[in-house]
């Protein structure tokens, strides 16, 4: 994958309805604020429908995705979702070269 290319990372899991706030709340106060500090960054969505949640972050770059994956503070933010046994399955994490947008860095 180019380096420079802007690229979306899409994590799909499956949760427990029955943890369904605490997760958001988790997301909301934890992830939304370490994600949208990370170099790099210019958006982040979380969505849900059923027991499914995606979460989708944009990258100026696979470098600067990259260099979020090694770092300690993003493995503790991953510890402390699986702390809260919310998740039941990660389904997947796809890489995508964005081809084109609009107002991504505004999200």
């Amino acid at each position: 994958m180019d380096t420079k290319t802007m690229i979306a990372r899409i994590w799909t899991a499956r949760f427990d309805l029955a943890k369904s706030d605490t997760l958001k709340a988790y997301a909301d106060s934890k992830s939304l604020p370490f994600l949208s500090s990370v170099k790099g960054n210019c958006g982040v969505l979380f969505l849900t429908h059923e027991d499914e949640w995606q979460t989708i972050t944009f990258w100026h770059n696979e470098a600067d995705y990259l260099a979020m994956e090694s770092d300690p503070a993003y493995q503790a933010l991953n510890q402390g979702i699986l702390n809260i046994d919310a998740i039941k399955e990660v389904i997947s994490v796809k890489i995508f070269n964005v081809d084109a947008s609009k107002g991504v860095a505004d999200l």
